[in-house]
């Protein structure tokens, strides 16, 4: 959906994106994930990292970070069908099952099982 705007992007700001959504994975698999730890990371003051999420995609970084965690539950739901749910859930940074469960309903209008029962 946004390929059309990262066209627009000039090569630092794709570089800066993709160390984000690298930095976003590492703090997912640390479950460390927030954003003051993330802009921390990334060199910047929070709300440095704010503005600069803020211009490059239009989204808040929490809003963004939830992207991110939501294309990763899409990918291990569609490459990783020996996984639960709850699993995934956890390997996305989620804490409760319930909170993914809704995140997932919200972004893709359908649930994580109902997604998983169609790929499978």
């Amino acid at each position: 959906e946004n390929e059309e705007d990262e066209v627009n992007l000039s090569d630092t700001d794709r570089r800066f994106l993709n160390k984000t959504v690298d930095t976003i994975y590492a703090l997912l698999s640390k479950k460390q994930l927030d954003v003051n730890i993330l802009s921390d990371r990334l060199c910047m003051s929070p709300r440095q990292f704010h503005r600069k999420i803020s211009a490059l995609t239009g989204e808040t970084p929490a809003s963004f970070i939830l992207k991110v965690k939501m294309k990763k539950a899409k990918l291990l739901l569609d490459g990783k069908p020996d996984l639960s749910i709850e699993e995934i859930a956890d390997l996305c940074g989620f804490a409760h099952y319930s909170g993914f469960y809704h995140a997932f309903k919200k972004v893709y209008d359908i649930s994580p099982r109902q997604y998983k029962r169609k790929i499978d």
